[in-house]
């Protein structure tokens, strides 16, 4: 369905939303004009039926970066990234999916989207054990995304790419050796891509060994390099880019400032394809700090990155959306295990507001309070500086979801 009938649906839907809310009565500890503001915002959401999006639709013209913002663990997290690719690529508006995910990880993505082999995804998630991602939940989120880019026209398909850090060295590795061509490698090479193959061979996690490895293979990618563009052709850049990022990662984890380190190479993979970006549209869902608008605590996330940097391609044009849980429950790991999970400021007031599974409200209308004062509705940060809407642009509120589970 096409933006100009959503325009035509949308005062219908309005209407029909507001329905969707709770509000018995004043509210307890929110500002009282902050509560007003919310109760006539206040948008219930569908997972059935991604138009119920189009609350957000009128920012999709102005704006090249959505950013959804998660706690990691929580299940109905991977419902509501789905539906919101769904809603973009129905809006005919994405471009480019861009998740959480390492650039290796995303090659393989690619692969997977278009031949369907499962054992794709067995081997992307065997290394993340032990991470928020090593869950069932997100293995079925891939499988349904497959199905659902197998199902679109050629026109409206996007492209996943990945620009986080490289945190398996594994599946670094395994890029590394998909890149090199069938023929004969010069003699020179030998015994690098000897070390490579056993890596690959072992599922060797051992980040000390890649590392090394990408050292050496970083000194012939310089002072051999005609040599090396010969022999990998025209996976020369991409057998580049995930060495360098294999060194780049390593060295960042040994950083007293690793959260400035790794954000700052976050926002280095992306202006790397700047020219790409500048002309499509992105979406991605990542953990809640990485799509804030501002500096906390003197880290700079990769949300402000993108629309502060005078080098950004999409300066002004990123746009996040805050997820909140009220009695959720999420994964915790090391040992993994199911908890109770609530981050609320104001509960007591969000109750009120509404009692559906998803609630969105925008931030960023006109006589907005949250635009001109600093009213925090998550419990996991403290700040003290600037409006709400320096930060984020939207809530969604999710109410009752379970935990992910982990693969096991």
């Amino acid at each position: 369905m096409n933006a100009h009938l959503h325009r035509y649906l949308f005062p219908i839907l309005l209407l029909s939303l507001l329905a969707c809310r709770k509000n018995s009565g004043p509210n307890q500890d929110m500002p009282s004009e902050a509560f007003a503001y919310l109760d006539a915002e206040a948008k219930a959401l569908a997972l059935s039926n991604p138009i119920h999006l189009s609350n957000v639709g009128d920012v999709l013209q102005d704006h090249q970066f959505v950013f959804t913002g998660e706690s990691h663990g929580v299940a109905f997290n991977y419902e509501l990234e789905f539906m919101m690719l769904q809603f973009l690529v129905d809006e005919e508006w994405l471009d480019y999916y861009v998740p959480e995910l390492p650039y290796s990880f995303c090659y393989f993505l690619r692969q997977y989207l278009d031949n369907g082999d499962d054992t794709i995804l067995d081997r992307l998630f065997a290394p993340l054990e032990g991470t928020f991602t090593w869950t069932a939940d997100a293995k079925q989120h891939w499988q349904k995304v497959r199905s659902f880019y197998q199902s679109l026209p050629t026109e409206k398909r996007f492209s996943v790419l990945g620009i986080e850090i490289e945190h398996q060295a594994r599946n670094a590795a395994w890029m590394m050796q998909d890149l090199l061509p069938t023929k004969s490698a010069p003699t020179f090479l030998a015994e690098h891509l000897a070390t490579l193959n056993q890596q690959v061979l072992m599922n060797n996690d051992n980040y000390v060994e890649l590392y090394n490895l990408a050292i050496s293979l970083k000194d012939l990618l310089i002072s051999r390099s005609a040599e090396m563009k010969e022999y990998l052709d025209d996976n020369f850049q991409a057998f580049q880019i995930v060495n360098q990022l294999v060194i780049d990662t390593h060295e960042a984890r040994f950083d007293d400032a690793f959260s400035t380190k790794r954000e700052a190479l976050i926002y280095q993979n992306f202006i790397r394809d700047k020219d790409l970006f500048a002309n499509g549209n992105s979406y991605g869902q990542w953990g809640a700090n990485h799509i804030y608008q501002r500096d906390i605590q003197g880290v700079s996330w990769l949300a402000e990155r993108l629309d502060k940097e005078e080098n950004s391609p999409i300066q002004n044009g990123v746009y996040s959306i805050l997820y909140l849980y009220h009695d959720c429950q999420t994964l915790l790991k090391n040992p993994y295990r199911k908890v109770d999970y609530t981050n609320l400021n104001y509960a007591a007031d969000f109750q009120k507001l509404s009692e559906q599974e998803f609630t969105l409200f925008r931030l960023d209308r006109p006589s907005s309070p949250f635009m001109e004062q600093l009213i925090w509705p998550s419990t996991n940060l403290k700040l003290s500086a600037g409006v709400t809407t320096d930060y984020i642009q939207a809530l969604l509120l999710v109410q009752d979801s379970p935990a992910a589970s982990p693969l096991n």
